[in-house]
């Protein structure tokens, strides 16, 4: 239902239902990996990470409010994500014989283009 004012929630829940669950995923598998970065690579996603979270607060202080005002956060969202699952891949990999990275690779490229793509194509 149409709401005047949807509250300081609104953008968190509308890029919960707006994300897919293989965004979803990857976002709560990057934590997990983020030890096992390299300090350059920990802060540009940190710095990604803060780009998602500063631009939410920001428009969640306007009174008018929509879920497509969160447009621009979503690429980073989905870099996110395909790093925690990058991360996965490569881990598990690490244990496995030597066909693993490049399945690993694979896997993470094809991960990483549905991340991106299907968001878009919803959009669309």
């Amino acid at each position: 239902r149409p709401d005047p004012a949807p509250g300081p929630l609104f953008y968190l829940v509308a890029l919960a239902l707006r994300t897919t669950p293989l965004t979803l995923g990857g976002l709560l598998a990057l934590p997990l990996i983020w030890r096992r970065l390299e300090p350059a690579h920990r802060r540009i996603l940190a710095g990604l990470a803060l780009f998602a979270l500063v631009f939410t607060a920001a428009m969640t202080v306007f009174p008018k409010k929509f879920d497509r005002y969160l447009t621009p956060v979503f690429p980073m969202v989905d870099i996110l994500a395909a790093m925690g699952w990058w991360g996965v891949f490569t881990w598990r990999g690490q244990t496995a014989p030597a066909i693993a990275p490049r399945l690993a690779r694979s896997a993470v490229l094809l991960l990483g283009a549905l991340a991106v793509a299907n968001p878009a194509l919803w959009q669309h």
